[in-house]
């Protein structure tokens, strides 16, 4: 999975695209920990056929601790996600 990030108006918008391993968790903790956030509303973006269970397991734990929203989203509209 890629992570990208997106400043709207007042909302940081976090592109999660692509398949769930099991390196996704630390991926997402390594992305939020070297990308600036504003500290106004930050979005989750999903776009995913799926993956790794454990893997897709502990990256919604990593979103809920840090209180993000999800929505299911991608940079160019046709978003899907099997795991929402």
């Amino acid at each position: 999975m890629a992570f990208e990030i997106e400043y709207r108006n007042h909302t940081n918008l976090i592109f999660a695209e692509g398949e769930i391993t099991k390196n996704t968790p630390q991926k997402f903790q390594d992305f939020i920990e070297n990308t600036e956030l504003d500290g106004f509303r930050i979005v989750i973006g999903l776009n995913s056929q799926g993956g790794d269970l454990l893997g897709g397991i502990a990256l919604g734990a990593q979103i809920r601790s840090f209180g993000f929203q999800t929505d299911v989203q991608s940079k160019d509209g046709a978003a899907g996600c099997m795991s929402a």
